[in-house]
């Protein structure tokens, strides 16, 4: 592979990864922002990653 098809590869994959990141922020952004508040301060960590995969699908 030449170092231009490298460059060019690795720049693919970072614009993949950025875009898949960014979406990932978003979705739990928008969950964080529909939890009431009373189970934001409440639940642990734990319970809340648990409803956010149930409610991502993830």
């Amino acid at each position: 592979m030449t170092e231009q098809a490298e460059d060019k590869r690795m720049h693919f994959l970072a614009m993949v990864t950025n875009a898949g990141l960014a979406n990932r922020v978003v979705v739990a952004a928008r969950w964080w922002r529909d939890l009431p508040p009373s189970k934001r301060q409440k639940t642990p960590n734990s319970e809340l990653l648990k409803d956010f995969r149930s409610w991502a699908c993830l």
